[in-house]
């Protein structure tokens, strides 16, 4: 890449954060949730398979401190719950309640308008092409995370 291509990349990158954050804010304040909060909550709709404190700081790369947070708010709240399996004490297992269900709807429904917006006009074989190349990259930095 040419130095204004890599430019444009950051600050691309940054665009999308921002807007990104100020599009969670209506939801956040809706239900008076710290942002850490309402991503934990759609992580664990989105990846039902980790579900674990640890698990979710790992995926996310986001403080293990945050994480733990945000989970006691959701756990104080009733929108989450941990639970043991079998005879393992040390980890607690997360599963989300049916009182989450108004907060992950409108969650989703944010993030489903979001990526419309930011990828409007972008033509179907593009898409695909950015899924690919997304994908290509995430191969390329989990290699090189090992």
């Amino acid at each position: 890449m040419e130095n204004r291509e890599i430019s444009v990349f950051w600050e691309t990158f940054g665009a999308f954060r921002k807007a990104y954050v100020a599009a969670k804010t209506p939801v956040c304040a809706k239900y008076s949730l710290p942002r850490r909060a309402l991503d934990i909550l759609l992580f664990l709709h989105h990846n039902p398979t980790f579900n674990t404190a640890a698990q979710i700081a790992e995926k996310r790369g986001w403080p293990k401190s945050q994480v733990s947070t945000a989970l006691k708010t959701l756990k104080a709240r009733g929108y989450v719950t941990g639970n043991f399996k079998g005879v393992n004490r040390k980890t607690v297992y997360l599963a989300l309640t049916e009182k989450a269900v108004p907060v992950i709807q409108t969650g989703t429904a944010m993030q489903r308008a979001f990526f419309n917006g930011v990828l409007s006009g972008c033509e179907a074989r593009d898409l695909e092409a950015a899924k690919r190349l997304i994908q290509q990259m995430h191969d390329n930095l989990k290699t090189g995370r090992d």
